[in-house]
Order: structure tokens, then C-alpha cells, then sequence
């Protein structure tokens, strides 16, 4: 009567080891997979944040360059980046990807708000080029500087690489997983 007893102690001890390692492995996924989720979205903010930098950085080459008479065309920016330059009335005076716009008004969303803010960071379709631009937009006393990158092409290419990490994440907590599994069997 007592051997019975204690192999079914030992049981329900092995039972209640058992289910404590798939409770813990549970939250551990769970906190691995957040995580995983917040590191991402960290990710994506810092590269919005470095490609807004890099923004302002070429909208400053820009004015430098047309205050030291450089010619619009002339002006030392990568090919990737747009630049706008536009006249105080809000009317196109150079656009490097859209030369066909010269003489044209714009009316986007970030000289309306550079208007109000002196400068301006807006994340839109560009309608022209039927393309996803993070554009950033200086005013000054006479005209208005608006550099910007199309986003899809340039985080994307970011956010792939950070996404082999998560992958690795995801991959260890499987191992991890299956070694607890098999580990407690």
C-alpha cells in the first residue's frame, strides 16, 4: 500500500515539474515574442529618425549651395534624394526628379505645415510619382527647400536586414522550446 502511494507522489511531482517547464516555456515565448515585436517597431522608428536626419542634412547643402550661387542642377545631392526648390509663392523652381513641374504650384501637406513651423516632416504619396516619400521642408525668407526619400524602397531595404534577427529570435525560442520538451519527457 505504501509503494503505490509513493510512485503516485512521484507521479503527480513529475506531472507538476512538467506543466511549471511548459508554463515557464509559455511566458518565455510570450516575452520573447514581444520582444521580438518592440525591438521591430524600435527599429523602424530609428531608421524614419536617421533617414529625417539625413533630410535635413541635404536640405542644409542645398541652401549652402544656392547661397553661394551654385546652380540648381549643380547642387552636390545623391541621386536617391529629392530635392524641391520653390519660390516663396509656393511655385516650383527646380524639382531634380520632376523637371516637367518647373513653374508649377504645389500645395502638399509639408509647406502648409512648414508654413506654420518654419519646418516641416511629413511621411506621404507623392502624387507625381505615385511613390511613398518621407519629405522634409525648410522655409526660408524667400523660398522653400524640400528634400525627400522614397521610403518604401530605402527602409524596406533597412528592415530586411533587421528582420534576420528577428528570424534568428524566432528560430532560438523554437530550439529553446524543443529542448525543454524533450528534456522533460
Amino acid at each position: 500500500h505504501i509503494i503505490p502511494n509513493i510512485i503516485q507522489a512521484n507521479i503527480m511531482r513529475v506531472k507538476y515539474q512538467y506543466n511549471l517547464i511548459l508554463y515557464f516555456l509559455v511566458a518565455l515565448s510570450i516575452l520573447g515574442l514581444a520582444f521580438a515585436i518592440i525591438s521591430y517597431n524600435k527599429e523602424i522608428n530609428y531608421n524614419l529618425e536617421t533617414l529625417k536626419v539625413k533630410l535635413i542634412l541635404y536640405n542644409d547643402i542645398a541652401s549652402n549651395s544656392i547661397a553661394s550661387n551654385t546652380p540648381y542642377d549643380s547642387i552636390p545631392i545623391p541621386a536617391n534624394i529629392r530635392y524641391t526648390i520653390l519660390d516663396s509663392n509656393k511655385t516650383v523652381l527646380y524639382d531634380n526628379f520632376k523637371p516637367i513641374l518647373i513653374d508649377s504650384t504645389i500645395q502638399g501637406k509639408e509647406l502648409t505645415l512648414a508654413d506654420q513651423f518654419e519646418i516641416s516632416t511629413v511621411f506621404r504619396k507623392s502624387q507625381v510619382l505615385n511613390s511613398d516619400f518621407l519629405f522634409f521642408t525648410k522655409k526660408f525668407e524667400n523660398m522653400y527647400i524640400r528634400t525627400g526619400i522614397e521610403c518604401q524602397r530605402e527602409i524596406i531595404q533597412q528592415i530586411e536586414h533587421e528582420q534576420k534577427h528577428i528570424y534568428f529570435i524566432a528560430l532560438l525560442f523554437l530550439a529553446l522550446a524543443t529542448a525543454i520538451f524533450f528534456i522533460s519527457h
